[in-house]
């Protein structure tokens, strides 16, 4: 993914290592503050992984739940689109 304002890239592992524990990130180039947006690919990984809990609380084996939930946070990280603030 890309800044939305110098076009800098920016590596998904970094988004989901920075965006789970600040509010935003910081480009390394600009310094602009970046938000993730809310779209419907984000639904769709919250949906995925909640449902993949449900699974697991109804007799999933573990190690598969994790799998999947980190199957579905590589795919939401190189698919989700960035705003500035």
């Amino acid at each position: 993914m890309k800044c939305p304002k110098c076009s800098n890239s920016i590596s998904p592992l970094r988004l989901w290592i920075k965006v789970r524990a600040y509010p935003f990130i910081k480009c390394s180039k600009c310094g602009a503050r970046l938000v993730r947006k809310w779209d419907l690919k984000l639904l769709i990984s919250i949906a995925l992984a909640a449902g993949v809990l449900v699974l697991l609380s109804k007799g999933l084996s573990p190690f598969l739940a994790f799998v999947l939930i980190a199957v579905i946070m590589i795919i939401d990280g190189f698919s989700c689109k960035l705003k500035e603030v």
